[in-house]
């Protein structure tokens, strides 16, 4: 059964739109933090696709990704790449530049190994994730 919410009791205005939208929020069902996924980051600017990964925990992957400076992280690879204007940190717009998309993969690391490396063979993204 779906939360309540009580539009009467905001202090605020709301617009139809915003109703919706809690609403929908209130429909939806969670869904777990940690998937089994193959993903790709795309720089929403050009369309070019940067990065293809795989991962059991998306959403702590990507995290690193865009605040770690090292190895593989595409942080890391785009403040080293001198032809292409993305920049991490505080002011940084990677977040802004970069957009994800994934599939969940079921059946273990060798498969969603299996099913990046295809992917990265065929797309030819930026970085290479090995």
């Amino acid at each position: 059964m779906p939360q309540q919410f009580n539009f009467d009791s905001v202090n605020q205005d709301l617009t139809l739109g915003d109703r919706q939208l809690i609403r929908n929020f209130l429909s939806r069902e969670p869904e777990p933090s940690k998937q089994s996924c193959v993903y790709g980051i795309t720089d929403q600017k050009t369309g070019e696709l940067l990065y293809i990964g795989q991962t059991h925990a998306l959403m702590r992957r990507i995290s690193d990704h865009f605040r770690t400076r090292s190895g593989s992280n595409l942080l890391n690879l785009v403040e080293n790449d001198d032809d292409l204007d993305i920049e991490g940190g505080r002011d940084g717009n990677i977040w802004e530049r970069t957009a994800v998309k994934y599939i969940e993969v079921n059946g273990g690391k060798s498969r969603r190994e299996k099913i990046e490396r295809l992917l990265e063979s065929e797309l030819e993204p930026r970085y290479s994730s090995k």
